[in-house]
């Protein structure tokens, strides 16, 4: 999660909340996390208590897909350089959206090299 209590969503172009019910939108198209904020909330309880007990155990290291979370997909690309590879590829709306976000979330790299 980031410092707000979300979680980082990369380079994909994510709503901030997502739930699809599974039986009836087995395609996962439509969102209806705003239908039951009851399921959200004890999703989100229950991956906090599920985090909150890995942290306690003996031996405990932090969770690289928590990292990756975090920061973004940032390990072997800066984000400057995934700016680049989107450019290069006919992607400016994308980049120019992947630049956006950074004003807004303050992106970092998740390994200093």
């Amino acid at each position: 999660m980031t410092a707000d209590g979300t979680y980082h969503s990369g380079l994909y172009d994510f709503e901030e909340v997502i739930l699809y019910d599974m039986e009836q939108d087995p395609h996962q198209t439509r969102n209806v996390a705003a239908d039951h904020p009851e399921i959200v909330n004890l999703m989100e309880h229950r991956i906090a208590n599920w985090l909150q007990e890995q942290m306690n155990k003996p031996g405990y290291k932090a969770d690289p897909m928590q990292k990756v979370i975090e920061t973004g997909p940032y390990k072997y690309l800066t984000e400057d350089d995934w700016v680049r590879r989107l450019r290069s590829k006919g992607y400016e709306d994308a980049a120019a959206k992947l630049l956006g976000r950074r004003a807004d979330e303050g992106m970092k790299p998740a390994y200093e090299f």
